[in-house]
Parts: C-alpha cells; sequence; structure tokens
C-alpha cells in the first residue's frame, strides 16, 4: 500500500517535495462550491456541476494546455482552468452527460437538457432547452451514440433520442427482473452502456443486469461474491473484460467477465461514515487501470490487468485540507494517459498526472 504523505503527517513542505518525484503534473483550482458532478465535454473542455448555498451552476472549463500538450511541449500559453461558459440550475445537479453542444442534467426533479453556447456565440450563458423527463428525480444516466437513458429503478428506465426528441419506456425490463425484497431492491445506482447494452447496476444489491437493446431481453446477470447491505455501484471496463462493484461499507471486488466464478481484485476500505453513497468507482479508458474515491480525502489507483499483481499502483493525497472529509467525484482524462481530475467537499477542484 501506497505511503502518503497524509496520512504519514509529513508537513506540507516535505509532501510538496514529495509530490514533485511522484507527479508528472498537479494543478488546482478553487471553484468555490461543491462539485456534484463533473464530466468531459471533449479533451479540452471539462463540465463543472457545482452549488454553493442556494446557488447552483454548470460551468465550462479548458482544460490547461500544461496537462494536454505532452511533456516535450516545452512552456505553455495556458496552464490553468480558465471558464468559457456557464449557466444557473434550478436545483443541484446528481449526474451530467453530453451531446455534441448540449448538457443533459439529472437533479432532484427532473431531468432536462441545456444549450452550451458556440464560440460565435454572443452569449456565453447556457439556457434551459427543454426537460426529457419529470415524473422522477435525482435519475441515474448513461448516453449511447443516439439515446440517453435514465432511471430510478428498474421500473422506470427510459431512453430518449435525441435525433426525435422522442422519449420511450424500455417496458420489457421490469418482468424479467428477480423482485425479491422490498421495492428498494429495484433501486438503481449505475447505468453504463457499452456495444448496445446496458449494464444495470442495482445500489440496494450486489447485482448488475445485462440488457441487450436489440432484442429486449437480460442476457446476463453478475452477482457479487459478497453481498453485503449498504449503496453499490458499478463501473464495466471500456472493452467490456472486466466489471467492478463498490459498496458504500467498503467492499470492491472485479470480476472478468469470461470467468464469473471468483474475483480477479478485491479490496476493503475503512469507511468513515457509512451512510454516505459519495464513494465512486471508475475504469481507466484503456481498462487495465482502476481508480476509487469516496471513502476518505484520498483517490487510490490499482492494476487490475492480466498481468499484474492487482497492487496499488498510485494514491493521491492532494486533498489535505484539514476541513476536507471526502472526494466527491473524480474522474479520468479521455485521451491523455494517467491523467485524473478529483473535486473534494469543500470545492476545490485538481487535475494530476502520476507518474
Amino acid at each position: 500500500m501506497f505511503d502518503s504523505a497524509a496520512e504519514s503527517g509529513d508537513s506540507e513542505d516535505e509532501w510538496f517535495f514529495q509530490s514533485i518525484r511522484r507527479y508528472e503534473d498537479l494543478l488546482m483550482y478553487d471553484v468555490q462550491g461543491v462539485i456534484s458532478s463533473a464530466v468531459f465535454r471533449n479533451d479540452n473542455r471539462l463540465l463543472l456541476a457545482s452549488s454553493r448555498e442556494h446557488t447552483h451552476e454548470v460551468w465550462e472549463l479548458s482544460v490547461p494546455e500544461k496537462l494536454t500538450a505532452g511533456p516535450d511541449a516545452g512552456l505553455t500559453k495556458d496552464r490553468d482552468f480558465k471558464q468559457i461558459t456557464a449557466g444557473y440550475t434550478p436545483d443541484r445537479t446528481k449526474e451530467m452527460l453530453v451531446i455534441n453542444s448540449k448538457v443533459v442534467l439529472s437533479g432532484p426533479k427532473s431531468v432536462c437538457m441545456y444549450n452550451i453556447p458556440s464560440f460565435s456565440d454572443p452569449t456565453d450563458v447556457m439556457s434551459h432547452i427543454c426537460d426529457i423527463r419529470n415524473d422522477t428525480g435525482d435519475a441515474t444516466l448513461a448516453q449511447s451514440e443516439s439515446c440517453i437513458y435514465s432511471a430510478t429503478d428498474v421500473t422506470n428506465l427510459t431512453d430518449f433520442n435525441f435525433n426525435t426528441n422522442k422519449v420511450s419506456q424500455l417496458s420489457s425490463l421490469p418482468s424479467q427482473i428477480s423482485r425479491k425484497g422490498s421495492d428498494d431492491a429495484l433501486k438503481i445506482s449505475s447505468i453504463v452502456y457499452r456495444s448496445g447494452k446496458l449494464y444495470i447496476g442495482l445500489s440496494e444489491r450486489g447485482i448488475t443486469y445485462v440488457y441487450e437493446l436489440g432484442t429486449g431481453k437480460v442476457i446476463q446477470e453478475i452477482t457479487a461474491s459478497d453481498t453485503l447491505s449498504g449503496f453499490w455501484k458499478i463501473d464495466i471496463s471500456q472493452d467490456e473484460k472486466f466489471v467492478a462493484f463498490a459498496n458504500s461499507n467498503g467492499r470492491v471486488n472485479v470480476y472478468d467477465t469470461r470467468k464469473l466464478s471468483e474475483a480477479v481484485f478485491e479490496e476493503k476500505k475503512e469507511v468513515q461514515d457509512q451512510t454516505k453513497s459519495n464513494h465512486q468507482i471508475h475504469f481507466s479508458p484503456e481498462g487495465n487501470l482502476l481508480s476509487l474515491s469516496g471513502y476518505s480525502k484520498l483517490v487510490e489507483v490499482f492494476d487490475v490487468s492480466d498481468h499484474s499483481d492487482r497492487t496499488e499502483v498510485f494514491c493521491h493525497d492532494g486533498h489535505r485540507d484539514e476541513q476536507i472529509s471526502t472526494i466527491l467525484t473524480h474522474l479520468w482524462h479521455p485521451s491523455q494517459n494517467k491523467l485524473v481530475f478529483s473535486a473534494d467537499d469543500m470545492g476545490t477542484l485538481q487535475a494530476w498526472r502520476f507518474k
């Protein structure tokens, strides 16, 4: 396990000198609000949803050229984040997705769409276009080539076709899923789209259903070996080789989808507050690295590839302020290797590339 400076009590100066050896890049940006969600528009643009007191906003930031130009670029012009556009929202945002020049937001009352102004637009303010659905709150989102999927449980999963602007319900799904237990057993925490399929993770049970959109059938059920109580989240590697489960009680399991009989990676995290569900689990774009956050101030990265020993390869401990209690969100850059963005509950955004 990586012996982080944050946990060993080293001074800020000692941590700074250690970071020079450990990081290729490390940038920090104060958002002055709690970041609830983040998504890349493209390699050079990042969207953040933030809240402070009763004000809720979505920002579009330029990613510093320092991070995308590469190690041999020398001096670069842009070395900090810059705000490009922004817009107010009526409530906090749970999740976001980007479709070309539009952003889809999931909030406590609806799933809605906003316009992102172009460079030639005289205004730099994001504007509300429409409500995709207003029959559910805090829906989980996923995106395919032509549709946005949203749901809070398996009975209300819908797709919005952004070519035709039509919403339809995937009505065949509920009848194919076990209804054992209470209604909470049907709640969805994660939806991941891969190659014509939806991987649907249930929040109250360590179960992921693989739903084939072309046939409208559940073609596989993947179950974590230890279905503890708590709040479950999942992710699927881009090549669909690995599926990862993370539980709010600290249990993390990764399975090879070609052999589900036993986990290829297991980890048990200490949990500060078991009532929270801030934990996140993400595969890197290449699929060999797995990142975890939300259990503490740390973002941890593990190698789960075939020929690794499944050990921790990096631990980001840059969220060091005493007032910080946890990481609220983190995400991998879509094309830059080993480049991760993370945000804590005090409104600090950090971008870091590890060696």
